[in-house]
């Protein structure tokens, strides 16, 4: 499990809070994920929360979605991000500009 530490000490970081992280990373709202995964926002609170289990279907589709390790979503093993890539050069907005730079 990962560990992170704030200013009250350390912490541990579950599968809910690495999904969280990693939406978060990609500047995604609960709405946008709900959207892709066909959920409601409600859902993917809980499962950030740690309130309700979400399906290993949805968890995958997730971690493609957000293009991070689905290793590391389920385990907190391994790094989240593949390719050596940061996770601001992975959101959404950052694919779309380096898109409209190209032409």
């Amino acid at each position: 499990m990962d560990v992170l530490e704030d200013d009250t000490g350390t912490y541990l970081v579950g599968l809910g809070q690495r999904l969280k992280l990693a939406r978060q990373a990609k500047q995604l709202s609960q709405t946008d994920i709900a959207d892709v995964l066909k959920v409601s926002r409600a859902a993917v609170s809980q499962w950030e929360a740690g309130q309700v289990e979400a399906r290993l279907s949805k968890l995958r589709q997730a971690a493609a979605y957000l293009q991070i390790s689905p290793s590391w979503l389920l385990t907190g093993e391994g790094p989240p991000f593949g390719g050596g890539m940061r996770a601001a050069e992975n959101t959404p907005g950052a694919a779309r500009a380096a898109g409209s730079a190209r032409k």
